[in-house]
């Protein structure tokens, strides 16, 4: 998926879930590969991990809809030189 340009007003929505009611403290994500195109050739990068993890609280309570954005700052998480990839992911619940 290329997510380089989408924000949280202009992505689609990748998956949703029904979970139970009940307090969630720890969203996490993982990343399996990570691939660029730059300067026209293509780059896998290497990770400095394989999941992203972020404490935050979310309390769902029966029949409420909530979001949660995963978000990705990718100029400070690629380095072309290096030709790494360090995740880093920012969450936006509402």
């Amino acid at each position: 998926m290329n997510i380089l340009g989408k924000t949280a007003t202009n992505a689609p929505d990748i998956i949703t879930l029904i979970l139970k009611a009940q307090t969630y403290t720890m969203f996490g994500i993982l990343i399996r590969n990570v691939m660029v195109v730059y300067s026209g050739k293509v780059i896998n990068l290497r990770m400095t991990g394989s999941s992203a993890s972020a404490d935050y609280s979310l309390d769902v309570t029966s029949g409420s809809t909530s979001s949660v954005v995963f978000e990705f700052d990718l100029s400070e998480d690629i380095d072309i030189a290096a030709q790494q990839f360090t995740q880093t992911i920012y969450i936006v619940l509402s």
